[in-house]
């Protein structure tokens, strides 16, 4: 479900230090208990923006970090 995706969501984001789109999951959580789901679709496309901009900001990440030898 939603509920359950967001969940996931919220956890991983928080553990990379992805904290925007962790408090985005987190709303989306509870909008899901409390049953606003016009409010659960808004809060679905900030979510699609803020990991958007998440990806961006690890793979620049990434790419800047020394390369090891394997």
């Amino acid at each position: 479900t939603v509920c359950a995706l967001a969940h996931t969501l919220k956890s991983s984001s928080a553990t990379l230090g992805a904290y925007r789109l962790a408090t985005l999951a987190k709303q989306v959580e509870e909008a899901c208990r409390t049953d606003h789901g016009d409010h659960t679709e808004r809060l679905l496309a900030f979510i699609e923006v803020e990991h958007r901009n998440a990806c961006v900001i690890f793979r620049n990440e990434l790419e800047s970090s020394p390369k090891e030898a394997a």
